[in-house]
């Protein structure tokens, strides 16, 4: 006998990609802080994670909290949103990120 729990939508919170735009999409509607979390974007392409992290290293600049020209040595953790349990998560330098996105898609940026 096995007991089955299905809660409908909840891939929103379990995905980590819909959990990401989940919670930024209620601290625009609602004005709640999600400052618990770590800064985070979607990406679906390698162009798309470098473009991602450009984007994040100027709002770190902005409010001082990263400084000119350090970007290079920022470790940036990138999990696949289709995988589960640890599974094809990789930590790499900015430097790296390149490498990393064109690996994980498998192709050029």
């Amino acid at each position: 006998e096995q007991l089955v729990n299905v809660v409908a939508g909840v891939e929103a919170i379990c995905n980590k990609d819909q959990l990401v735009s989940s919670l930024k999409r209620i601290s625009k509607t609602e004005g709640l802080s999600i400052d618990f979390m770590p800064r985070s974007f979607v990406a679906r392409s390698p162009l798309e994670l470098l473009t991602g992290q450009q984007r994040l290293c100027g709002e770190l600049r902005a409010i001082g909290a990263l400084a000119e020209g350090a970007e290079a040595d920022k470790v940036w953790i990138v999990k696949p949103s289709n995988a589960n349990q640890g599974t094809g998560i990789v930590v790499c330098r900015s430097r790296q990120l390149e490498a990393c996105g064109r690996s994980l898609w498998g192709h050029a940026a």
